[in-house]
């Protein structure tokens, strides 16, 4: 699923499939004055806080030198795994740790949600009422690949912003998969009645790993010193650290069960985001 230039962002993917493409807390009353304060302290105020976002924009600015320099040294070296877990630890420890860059995953989340609970309904209830749960009641003249291009458009974000496009090229990368797998190019829709409980794991699974991979890939094409690459170079490494995130994905998902995923279930944001951070912890800890 390689891009032709490094700094192109999310691929699409050899999908076999059509293009488918505040804190709002309570503030408590306060009855007493407020603090009257000269403006000699107001300035001084100001002055600190202008202090401490000059430093912390210096500290951003230098991590993000270090994450350009090591992804370029990975990407000049033949295959070499302790450079990409330098990058890769450099990258997240610049996009503010594990929790900062789990919480900005809020299509990738939600997407996740949404593809756990469809594909758990088809290893428990069958194809037919995933299907209508998604809204997908009447199959009558549809192709297969009509159907799986609403599928994509129902479990995927709309927009074009933030990570949207990372969520939507995992949808597409897990839907291919499921189309490849079972063969339905040339079989009927009703194979997916096949699909059973651990296949459903091996999917969502598969999800999870496109998500971090396709925006890992996006921001490492933006932080190459060098991007005079050749597409086989840029293919080869995609592959590799695809490879490397499919691993480290592997770790958190023992203890992962899709029947947990209900979306009645209020724990479910709280568990899928369980799911993003540790992957990314164990990036962070490389």
């Amino acid at each position: 699923m390689g891009t032709s230039k490094s700094n192109s962002g999310p691929s699409k993917g050899s999908s076999l499939l059509p293009d488918w493409a505040t804190d709002n807390s309570p503030q408590q009353e306060v009855n007493e004055e407020p603090r009257k304060t000269d403006d000699k302290e107001v300035g001084q105020q100001d002055a600190n806080n202008e202090n401490e976002k000059t430093e912390e924009s210096k500290t951003s600015s230098t991590q993000w030198r270090s994450v350009r320099s090591a992804f370029t040294s990975y990407f000049k070296s033949s295959n070499d795994s302790r450079k990409l877990g330098r990058a890769l630890n450099r990258y997240v420890k610049a996009s503010g740790g594990a929790k900062k860059i789990t919480k900005s995953a809020i299509s990738g989340k939600s997407s996740g949600i949404k593809l756990g609970v469809f594909l758990n309904d088809v290893a428990q209830k069958g194809y037919v009422e995933a299907l209508n749960q998604l809204g997908i009641k009447d199959l009558t003249g549809k192709s297969i690949e009509s159907v799986f291009t609403q599928i994509a458009e129902t479990l995927s974000p709309k927009g074009n912003e933030g990570d949207d496009p990372y969520a939507r090229a995992a949808i597409s990368e897990a839907l291919s998969k499921i189309y490849e797998e079972f063969e339905l190019a040339d079989k009927d829709i009703s194979e997916l009645e096949n699909i059973d409980q651990s296949k459903a794991f091996v999917f969502f699974e598969l999800y999870v790993e496109s998500y971090i991979s396709e925006r890992l890939i996006a921001e490492m094409g933006k932080n190459l010193e060098n991007k005079e690459f050749s597409e086989k170079e840029v293919i080869d490494k995609e592959f590799e650290i695809k490879e490397y995130i499919k691993n480290a994905v592997k770790l958190e998902f023992k203890d992962v069960n899709l029947n947990d995923l209900n979306l009645s279930n209020p724990e479910n944001s709280e568990k899928i985001n369980d799911i993003f951070e540790t992957a990314y912890q164990i990036m962070e800890l490389l």
